[in-house]
């Protein structure tokens, strides 16, 4: 059971690139999605990436007017930081820790930890209940 709860306890929602500076300035989720967020092959918004904008002046100038000065696609930059549909799950292991995009290999290590203790404890408690 302990082993199964972790794929509840470790469940994953929706996710996507945070940009503090364009939420201070009141910028819609479609707006932000709109000007900072790539679209994959499948149409869909990029979870882990998003377009190299000076964010700070976009913010000052407004969605309208920052949009109406981009001119190139820009290039595509790993996130910083990530927001996460907490209306699926309110909290769970991955969203306590961050655990996507580049940091989805510890999901699999923390499991990997659990069992190692487990392993150990049944080692050590075993020994000592005896004496």
């Amino acid at each position: 059971m302990q082993t199964l709860s972790y794929q509840f306890l470790g469940a994953t929602p929706d996710y996507w690139c945070r940009l503090d500076s364009l939420l201070e300035a009141k910028w819609t989720r479609e707006q932000i999605f709109s000007f900072a967020i790539p679209v994959d092959e499948q149409g869909k918004p990029e979870t882990c990436l998003m377009y190299d904008h000076n964010y700070t002046r976009a913010a000052e100038l407004g969605y309208e007017a920052a949009a109406a000065t981009l001119q190139d696609t820009p290039a595509r930059v790993p996130c910083v930081a990530r927001d996460f549909n907490r209306s699926q799950h309110q909290s769970t292991v991955t969203t306590e820790w961050d655990l996507v995009c580049e940091r989805r290999v510890l999901y699999s290590t923390t499991q990997a930890a659990v069992e190692v203790g487990k392993f150990a404890g049944a080692l050590l408690l075993g020994y000592t209940i005896d004496l």
